[in-house]
């Protein structure tokens, strides 16, 4: 579902958001450095945000997934077991 977002910062904070909740995350494999770096850089100004989406079990209000949202918040639910 994440493929459907258009937005740079919004694609790379979601995968962020199902990145840290995922306890069996063991490795990221990205293609280019600077991909990379934008995704840490959005994570850190998004960190408190999005780890109290990750305690509440909800899809942070990040601009341009409205058509997506309901569709993640169930991802996000299984992946917490909520």
């Amino acid at each position: 579902m994440t493929g459907l977002i258009t937005h740079h910062r919004s694609f790379l904070l979601v995968h962020a958001l199902f990145a840290l909740a995922d306890p069996t995350l063991t490795r990221i494999s990205v293609t280019f450095v600077t991909l990379f770096t934008d995704w840490i850089c959005y994570m850190q100004e998004e960190w408190d945000t999005l780890l109290c989406s990750i305690r509440d079990g909800i899809i942070p209000d990040i601009e341009h997934i409205s058509h997506v949202r309901d569709y993640l918040q169930v991802g996000v639910c299984e992946m917490l077991n909520l």
